[in-house]
């Protein structure tokens, strides 16, 4: 993969040198094929199952449903690892629907959301290493199986406000910053590891949430987790969450007063009533900074306090937060070309390209 998207990149550097200031997107297929397009709609459409479209720095904007099970790369979202490419920007929402599964969708600033289709199936997709304004997986009031969201990953991502889970069946979200409430109707189970909830709701920070494992999480500001008795509508039997393990998660504030812990089959190794000014070596607020860093302080509570012995947070397992969320393609990190050509008319071009390891 690392030879192709090296390849990858090559074209779209010295297109984008034909194409002046245009964005190019380079189509690289199964075979290693790669072909250039400006527009991302015409790059999706050309896709198949497998092919990776690579999009550079620059702003796009996609009004087709993503229902291949393609992968989308982006240049990154964060400062200083896009210093010499830009961000990556998607205007609008992103909407996934039936077809796109093994999707992979990596190193994208998301102005809007991340949609998964109501009554749409799809398996195995994957969100990493993205900004996003909320991701929200559509409603299958039907319950029928036919129309499932299967095993949807959201890895090491900003979520600036919310997840909403809804009627998926089986979920990994690990690593990943929320700004808002994950919530909503977890029938099937899921696991919520290693992530940092900055903020609360206004009510509560989780809501109805049903055989969910919460495994080296931090809750910051949290005031209650969920409370029973709330939208089941008859359907599954009793309302709210329940049924749910809490496994060495660390809380700023008290165990909560509506008996989910109480509850819970698994309850171990959680820490409560931490003080925030502990935890990180420079956060504040409720709201993701760039200019901040999550990693924990050396005296942190949660410091190797982890199920496995790693960090709770981000940081933690054998697979942490990869440093500025850079993506799996090769990463620009110098370029200089300059304004003019020398006397015999060449001009001198200068990248330096790293690969990447994961």
């Amino acid at each position: 993969m690392k030879k192709i998207t090296l390849l990858s990149l090559l074209a779209v550097i010295f297109s984008a040198g034909q194409l002046k200031s245009q964005n190019v997107i380079a189509l690289t297929t199964v075979n290693g094929q790669t072909t250039v397009y400006n527009l991302f709609d015409t790059a999706l459409k050309q896709a198949n199952t497998g092919d990776f479209i690579y999009l550079p720095g620059g702003t796009f904007s996609l009004t087709s449903d993503i229902k291949k099970g393609v992968n989308i790369i982006g240049a990154g979202h964060y400062p200083d690892s896009t210093a010499y490419t830009n961000r990556t920007i998607i205007e609008g929402d992103l909407n996934i629907g039936a077809g796109a599964s093994n999707a992979l969708i990596e190193g994208l600033y998301v102005i809007g959301n991340i949609n998964f289709t109501l009554n749409q199936k799809t398996e195995n997709v994957m969100i990493r290493r993205c900004n996003v304004n909320a991701i929200n997986i559509g409603n299958n009031w039907a319950r029928a199986d036919s129309n499932r969201c299967y095993n949807p990953q959201f890895i090491d991502n900003i979520i600036r406000g919310s997840i909403s889970f809804s009627e998926s069946f089986g979920f990994l979200m690990k690593g990943n910053i929320i700004g808002g409430a994950a919530q909503v109707c977890i029938y099937h189970g899921g696991s919520i590891e290693n992530n940092i909830f900055l903020s609360v709701g206004e009510r509560v920070t989780l809501a109805d949430l049903r055989n969910v494992t919460f495994k080296n999480n931090i809750f910051m500001n949290n005031q209650s987790l969920s409370w029973n008795g709330y939208a089941c509508y008859g359907y599954d039997g009793a309302c709210g969450t329940f049924n749910c393990n809490f496994i060495n998660n660390m809380f700023v504030g008290k165990d909560t007063t509506l008996n989910i812990f109480a509850l819970a089959p698994v309850r171990t190794g959680n820490i409560f009533m931490v003080n925030p000014s502990t935890i990180f070596v420079n956060q504040t607020g409720k709201v993701f900074d760039y200019n901040h860093d999550y990693a924990l302080k050396p005296t942190s509570p949660g410091k190797n306090a982890g199920d496995d012995g790693t960090d709770i947070g981000i940081y933690g397992t054998t697979s942490p937060y990869k440093i500025s969320a850079m993506p799996s393609n090769p990463h620009i990190s110098f370029k200089s070309i300059p304004t003019s050509t020398l006397p015999n008319g060449t001009i001198q071009v200068k990248f330096k390209v790293t690969a990447q390891d994961r």
